[in-house]
């Protein structure tokens, strides 16, 4: 601690929390592992915005409604935790269109299927500002920018469960989905999200979210992953509910009276995004999920160790002060510096 005071009050330290007075006020219990931003109009300040939300509701040329009053962000200053608005009277609306990225860290309770693998896990989600588009009110694209405008990208460590397809399973489907199976595969995850807190109890939508990538073995891959840092245990219940939100989502998208294959916002399309959705093509992926389910009798593994491993405590020197820490810190205990990953 001595050595800290000493860097302290030397101005030495890189992190900004280290110079406030009353630093547990600056913690936003929601957003734990991150300093919110504040939101100022030139000099005043009126409101702040977690990290998280700011590639959701803060990015860059962002239409943003506070208080009555509309604005545009002008201008996100990183270092200062500052998003600068600017006034302005337009009754358009921009939509972020995002992509993620997941690094699955560990799988703890994992039910084989041999083709499906249901799987509570821990890992990193990355986020990318891919574009932002402006409409008007009657839905007319007004400009679009491309690219991610200068914005940083977001990683937060979670935990959540995973259903994966194996590729023998996918490549049998293939004929059956259609040209594009990526899009039935949004389609069931589109369901899944928006059905979740029918098999999980009521939880406020913005403390999850969802995803779907590859893993490294090739396999098709959907996640139901925390928004709170480093997780607070609310998808893992998705682990034994993971057939039941397949038969519901079944029944929401026989039970949707839209007209076309494409979908409506009740049923598989995404507000969100433009890539085209089909009807047929995800009923029929979640029918042969449903169908594998109801025949076999998973394997289940418990990992307990992984735990552990997950947060094995490996000692590294710190690169600036030379202090013995673990290898799985954020910050150097005793300088607090950052460690290097």
């Amino acid at each position: 601690m001595g050595s800290i005071q000493e860097l302290r009050n030397a101005g030495k330290l890189n992190q900004d929390i280290f110079y406030c007075s009353e630093p547990h006020i600056e913690v936003n219990i929601r957003n734990g592992g991150e300093r919110s931003f504040r939101l100022c109009d030139g000099e005043i300040e009126i409101g702040d915005v977690s990290y998280f939300h700011i590639l959701r509701e803060c990015y860059a040329n962002a239409i943003y409604r506070h208080g009555g009053r509309t604005y545009r962000v002008s201008n996100i200053l990183y270092g200062k935790k500052v998003i600068r608005l600017s006034k302005e009277y337009t009754p358009n609306e921009t939509v972020p269109h995002l992509q993620r990225k997941i690094r699955l860290k560990n799988q703890f309770r994992i039910a084989d299927y041999d083709d499906i693998r249901v799987a509570t896990a821990s890992m990193d989600v990355t986020e990318y500002l891919l574009s932002v588009t402006e409409k008007d009110r009657s839905g007319n694209v007004v400009m679009t920018w491309q690219g991610s405008g200068g914005m940083r990208q977001y990683r937060l460590p979670s935990e959540g469960t995973m259903l994966s397809l194996s590729g023998s399973f996918w490549n049998r489907l293939v004929p059956q989905i259609g040209p594009n199976p990526q899009a039935a595969l949004s389609g069931v995850e589109r369901l899944v999200t928006g059905l979740f807190p029918t098999v999980s109890g009521p939880c406020d939508t913005q403390d999850y979210s969802s995803a779907v990538d590859r893993l490294v073995n090739g396999n098709h891959a959907l996640f139901l992953y925390d928004t709170v840092y480093d997780g607070v245990g609310l998808t893992t219940t998705a682990f034994e509910k993971m057939p039941e939100l397949i038969d519901k989502s079944i029944e929401r998208v026989n039970a949707c009276t839209c007209e076309g294959d494409e979908g409506c916002f009740r049923c598989i399309a995404n507000p969100r995004s433009d890539e085209a959705s089909s009807k047929r093509a995800t009923l029929n992926l979640l029918t042969a999920i449903q169908a594998v389910f109801l025949e076999k009798t998973p394997t289940i593994t418990v990992n307990e160790n992984d735990w552990v491993t997950s947060a094995e405590e490996v000692e590294i020197t710190c690169k600036q002060c030379g202090h013995k820490i673990v290898s799985n810190a954020r910050f150097c205990s005793e300088c607090g510096s950052p460690v290097q990953e």
